[in-house]
């Protein structure tokens, strides 16, 4: 009995020593004074009362603004959104917040890019952003099972030990000498709010500025972010955690209700085939008796989302999230007494189908001799017209391509690196229905 307690014994010393030089060193080589997430993860436990608990990707804290929500609504809201948010991380931050606050709804954003990964393939990558939420979860048997599950046990290491990711840190005494230095300031043990967020932040809301010009989106073709919705539009991990979040709400008795922050018409129209995703989260909402709400099939006339509302093609700006938070707490208003389904289309197809021709934007795509220009928009035949300008980006020269025909294929001249400006419109109109420029190497 002695040797089995006296074996016990070492393994906790080692263990506290363990501790104790992990403490230290996170504390000299994680530079994190100005970090976004340090900061939001605090906040997050230390809300006095959350009502409406909001998760999900940056489609969230960049297109969800919790003060139009709370004057609507009359409840406290909160956004427990990060980057590149999959549906293991939500289901985690759901359950440290049931752990704590009395939730009554949650909804969760099915934005259709972080459903389909299996963690035996994340990357260094993914990887960093499982960190941002974990690193800063209060220490619990639930994290560990969180990590352990998160990532292959490549990662094991970097996710169990963090100042593994720091080694090439650790004989940089400038380095070491910075770090401490901001970690002994007030502003980092008072958990303030980095300078770059402090007039924008609110709540886990990051008002963002800017717009797209309408008419002006364009991507290269291949482009990652308008990767098509794969065969399998939820992936069987993502599908296990999506149903560990609804079996956690149903257990709290806790309204569950499935959205989509809207997107702009192009980035539905240019992937292809949006309707296999939204159709395969249609029916798990069915098959479970949760409510799902797609806003990127609300009707026009309800409300119109202008290209102008949005940062890039798929995330609103701040003014953006103004409009759509306003929609989204009427609409959820008035489902507690009518049927709102009238004001959403049931498919990308049908949406096309009721519009008017209209041509979203385009799409550069190369091929064995030059480039093709690929018109995006609610009709397969779109046919336009093209002017195309090249400028030299060192001498700003530039030089017209083609004048306005609709020949769609075309040679650069000469330069390697250039930029493209392609202006489209209808035959016979004087006017341009998209102007965009893009850059080539």
């Amino acid at each position: 009995m002695k040797k089995i307690l006296k074996i016990i014994s070492k393994v906790a010393i080692f263990l506290l020593l363990l501790m104790i030089i992990n403490k230290i060193l996170i504390f000299i080589l994680v530079d994190d004074a100005d970090s976004q997430f340090r900061f939001s993860m605090h906040e997050f436990y230390n809300q006095e009362n959350i009502d409406v608990l909001f998760l999900g990707s940056s489609h969230v804290f960049c297109g969800v603004n919790p003060a139009v929500l709370e004057e609507e609504w009359g409840k406290d809201v909160y956004l427990a959104s990060t980057s590149v948010q999959k549906p293991d991380v939500s289901y985690y931050l759901l359950n440290e917040a049931v752990k704590q606050y009395d939730l009554e709804t949650v909804y969760l954003d099915m934005y259709y890019w972080q459903y389909r990964d299996d963690p035996k393939q994340r990357t260094q990558y993914q990887m960093d952003y499982i960190y941002c939420v974990s690193d800063y979860m209060r220490p619990s048997w639930d994290k560990v099972m969180f990590l352990l599950d998160a990532s292959s046990a490549d990662f094991y290491l970097d996710s169990f030990f963090v100042p593994a990711r720091y080694g090439d840190r650790i004989l940089d005494p400038a380095y070491v000498e910075q770090v401490i230095k901001s970690k002994r300031s007030s502003a980092y043990q008072n958990y303030e709010c980095p300078e770059e967020l402090a007039t924008t932040y609110y709540k886990g809301f990051i008002s963002a500025g800017g717009g797209v010009q309408s008419g002006s989106l364009i991507y290269p073709a291949g482009s990652a972010a308008l990767e098509p919705i794969r065969e399998e539009p939820i992936s069987e991990y993502s599908m296990k955690y999506l149903k560990k979040i609804i079996r956690l709400c149903r257990e709290r008795g806790i309204e569950l209700v499935l959205f989509t922050t809207p997107m702009t018409d192009y980035h539905t129209a240019v992937i292809g085939n949006y309707d296999a995703y939204h159709e395969a989260v249609r029916e798990l909402a069915e098959e479970q008796g949760v409510a799902f709400y797609d806003f990127n099939l609300l009707r026009e006339d309800y409300e119109d989302y202008a290209d102008e509302l949005f940062l890039d093609s798929h995330h609103l700006n701040g003014r953006g999230a103004d409009v759509f938070s306003a929609d989204l707490a009427q609409l959820m208003t008035r489902r507690q007494t009518e049927d709102i389904s009238v004001y959403f289309y049931e498919s990308v197809e049908e949406k096309h189908a009721s519009t008017q021709e209209q041509c979203y934007g385009l799409l550069l795509g190369e091929t064995q001799d030059g480039y093709e220009i690929i018109p995006i928009g609610n009709r397969s035949d779109l046919e336009l017209e093209y002017r195309i300008t090249q400028t030299d980006p060192e001498t700003g020269k530039s030089i017209v391509i083609q004048e306005y025909s609709v020949n769609r294929l075309f040679q650069m001249q000469g330069e390697e690196n250039a930029s493209l400006t392609i202006e489209a419109r209808v035959p016979g109109n004087k006017n341009n229905c998209n102007e965009a420029v893009i850059n080539v190497n």
